[in-house]
């Protein structure tokens, strides 16, 4: 496969978009790909809130024109916390009063 582009895609349970990329995004370039490889993708940190969410998979050209392979809900995983926000992401925030 001369243009072989790996991509994943974090979901909520009602399939919004939450995150994806792929490896051509981050600088892999997979090239003219032959036999049996491993792709990782390394995610130092996910600052999603409490909620279940879906990791689709694929397989595309560099273009996008060719679809080689597509997992939709390849797994799933539970971000269980205390935190009392409401909402997908964890976001820094700061309540300041001015006066």
């Amino acid at each position: 496969i001369p243009d072989l582009v790996v991509a994943y895609a974090i979901r909520e349970t009602g399939r919004n978009l939450v995150h994806s990329t792929n490896s051509s995004i981050l600088g892999l370039d997979l090239g003219n790909a032959i036999g049996s490889t491993t792709i990782r993708f390394v995610i130092d940190e996910i600052p999603l809130l409490n909620g279940l969410y879906d990791l689709d998979l694929g397989a595309h050209s560099l273009d996008g024109s060719e679809h080689y392979a597509q997992i939709d809900t390849a797994g799933r995983f539970a971000v269980v916390g205390s935190s009392p926000d409401a909402g997908v992401v964890r976001m820094s925030v700061r309540c300041e009063r001015a006066g």
